[in-house]
């Protein structure tokens, strides 16, 4: 209960314990002006029967009861626990210290709720009676049950990947272990000191980890090393991959371990080949990234659900939004990287099986087509890793808003695009629109570069493909689009083209993060994005608002 409550609370109880107070709720000095104003929900009862001796309009209308029915209940018959579970309630309560207890309540409509039950004796006119506020948990319970299947989430994540993430807090000097990095480091307890750490870690390694932590802190650069760590309880020896990142406001760093024993093995047993470029690394450096990705989404989700329960009043519907949101997010990440990686992880392990046994026989043709094939599979990651990151930046890390003609824009995305358009003799006709846009210029270079490049890769077997790039100025928003004669979508898939990772025609080289970066630079500059089609060999139009298009005349 916030501070402010019980102010009001500890005033209002003043007002009943006046010297001289009357049993009348029409008295002055009882303060039932008060009471029935009151926004809590308060009831009088008989401490002996258990009847509700009075109830206020808050209460009235939480319970949904007619004021003079809800005067002739009993609380036994609003709380349906058991005399048992009461009982055991009360002995919780004491043990735990606190001045409240849990119950469940139920509502003249059948609906049963948890409830915090605040009460004191005070006596009025030589009678005691209970004076009890209710206060309804119930949107508390369910923010911490999503925080509890959050945190469930982030373990499968972390189980999946066969990872482990640490938390160290440098005014402490603490550091935090996540269960799976107890579990690969062989560690009892959940937090320990830097030095126990260090002494645990080869010395040859120490002054590489500690001076990678201070350059993340001091200089922002990035936190990636490679250590030997000694498991203290057995005394096996780890190779390890660590990566963290650092945050300010918060004093501490956020990371990640990844096992690389294996693959560390290998490279050694290989030391001196020509194979230098097989590092099996890049997937650690996938896996990585997406955990931290996952982490920080906790840790904010947490945190902002955290604030919602210390203000519950002002905070609580918007941040339940957020977590839902957030929590949303989460599970189409993990799906999408679940999915989208684990062909070229497939990939590289099963060329790197070829390769051994190839070594073996020494067939130099073999060789080089496991090294091919294994290669692909890492460029195919690269990719991936590149657009996810450039994916990550959007909304975390923008540009000034500057003014910028349609001109400028259109004609800016259409150079980066010159190639293809000329190699593939596609025509690209580009209205002249009087618009003047504010907003992040590269982003927005982007959303025109993507939708001109997507229809380019996408025009089917037109003998004649043609691109219109132009807008729409009918309405008080203009209406951006870029319309084709290529292939068309099939209508089922017009909301899909923009998830991430999809993508509906799987037979080009993309990686399904194009329409999905544009979606999202459109939505953080305030606008939306759709697309009509009438259907495969149809072409398509895609069309987008951004608010802040003024014309250039006004602008002027």
């Amino acid at each position: 209960m916030s501070l402010f409550r019980n102010v009001i609370i500890l005033v209002f109880m003043l007002g009943l314990l006046v010297p001289g107070s009357a049993f009348s709720l029409d008295a002055p000095a009882f303060g039932y002006e008060m009471f029935e104003r009151h926004g809590a929900v308060m009831l009088l009862i008989d401490p002996d029967s258990g009847r509700i001796v009075d109830a206020n309009q808050a209460a009235v209308d939480y319970y949904g009861y007619p004021r003079d029915q809800l005067r002739r209940l009993a609380i036994q018959q609003i709380n349906t626990l058991s005399d048992a579970e009461t009982r055991q309630e009360r002995a919780l309560a004491a043990r735990e210290n606190r001045n409240y207890f849990i119950f469940r309540h139920r509502l003249a409509n059948g609906e049963i709720r948890p409830v915090e039950v605040y009460s004191w004796p005070i006596t009025v006119n030589q009678r005691t009676v209970l004076f009890s506020i209710i206060h309804d948990v119930s949107q508390r319970e369910t923010l911490q049950e999503a925080l509890v299947q959050s945190e469930v989430r982030l373990r499968f994540a972390e189980k999946v990947a066969g990872v482990g993430h640490w938390t160290l807090d440098l005014d402490t000097g603490i550091y935090t272990f996540s269960r799976g990095a107890r579990e690969l480091l062989g560690l009892e307890g959940e937090t320990h000191e830097v030095k126990s750490i260090l002494g645990q870690i080869l010395p040859e390694y120490r002054e590489l980890m500690e001076r990678s932590r201070h350059r993340l802190i001091e200089q922002g650069e990035e936190y990636s090393v490679e250590i030997r760590f000694q498991r203290p309880g057995d005394g096996r020896i780890l190779d390890l991959h660590s990566q963290g990142i650092y945050d300010a406001e918060e004093h501490r760093v956020f990371g990640v371990i990844h096992d690389i024993t294996n693959y560390s093995e290998t490279m050694r047993t290989l030391k001196g080949q020509t194979l230098k470029f097989v590092t099996a690394m890049s997937v650690a450096v996938v896996v990585l990234l997406a955990v931290i990705f996952l982490l920080i989404q906790a840790m904010r989700t947490r945190k902002n659900a955290q604030q919602a329960l210390l203000d519950r009043e002002a905070l609580l519907k918007r941040n339940d939004q957020l977590l839902r949101a957030k929590n949303a997010e989460l599970e189409r990440f993990t799906y999408a990287v679940s999915h989208d990686l684990k062909s070229p992880l497939v990939t590289i392990q099963t060329f790197l099986e070829f390769l051994r046994e190839d070594m073996k026989t020494a067939d130099a043709t073999r060789t080089a087509k496991d090294i091919g094939y294994i290669d692909s599979a890492v460029q195919r990651m690269t990719l991936l890793l590149d657009e996810l990151r450039e994916f990550s930046r959007v909304g975390r890390m923008m540009n000034e808003a500057v003014a910028v003609s349609f001109t400028d824009l259109t004609e800016e995305a259409l150079a980066l695009v010159a190639g293809p358009i000329a190699e593939r003799g596609v025509s690209v006709q580009v209205e002249d629109v009087d618009l003047r846009l504010v907003g992040d210029r590269p982003r927005l270079v982007a959303v025109w570069q993507n939708l001109v490049e997507n229809a380019v890769k996408y025009r089917g077997d037109q003998k004649q493909p043609r691109i219109e790039v132009g807008a729409e100025l009918s309405g008080d928003t203009p209406v951006f689009f870029v319309r084709d004669n290529g292939m068309g979508i099939a209508p089922e898939n017009h909301d899909k083209i923009f998830e991430l990772f999809k993508r509906v025609e799987t037979s080009g080289d993309g990686t399904g993060f194009g329409l999905a970066l544009v979606k999202r630079i459109v939505e953080l500059h305030g606008g939306r994005i759709w697309v009509e089609s009438e259907g495969e060999g149809q072409g398509a139009c895609f069309s987008f608002t951004l608010p802040k298009a003024v014309s250039e005349k006004s602008s002027a």
